[in-house]
C-alpha cells in the first residue's frame, strides 16, 4: 500500500512541480535564473522524488487495470527526473 502512494504523489504532484521547474528554464531572463538557482536543491529533490517514484510506478501500478495508464507517466517522471 505504501509503494502505490509513492507513485501517487510522484505521477501527480511531482510530475507537475518538475514541468514547470522545465518550463522555466526555457526562458532566459537573468530574473528567473536567479530565481531558478536559488530553488536548485528543491529542483534536485523534485528530480530524485520523481525518479524514483517512476521507477516504482513501473513496478507498482497503482491498479491492476490501469498498468498500461500508469506506464506512460511513469516513463515522463523517469525522463522529468533525469532531467532535473
Amino acid at each position: 500500500m505504501e509503494f502505490e502512494q509513492i507513485a501517487f504523489w510522484a505521477l501527480t504532484y511531482g510530475i507537475l512541480l518538475g514541468g514547470c521547474f522545465v518550463f522555466l528554464t526555457w526562458f532566459n531572463h537573468p530574473t528567473v535564473n536567479n530565481f531558478l538557482q536559488k530553488l536548485s536543491i528543491v529542483q534536485l529533490l523534485t528530480g530524485l522524488f520523481c525518479f524514483l517514484g517512476g521507477i516504482v510506478g513501473l513496478f507498482y501500478p497503482l491498479g491492476e487495470q490501469m498498468f498500461t495508464a500508469d506506464l506512460i507517466p511513469a516513463v515522463v517522471a523517469i525522463i522529468l527526473g533525469f532531467t532535473l
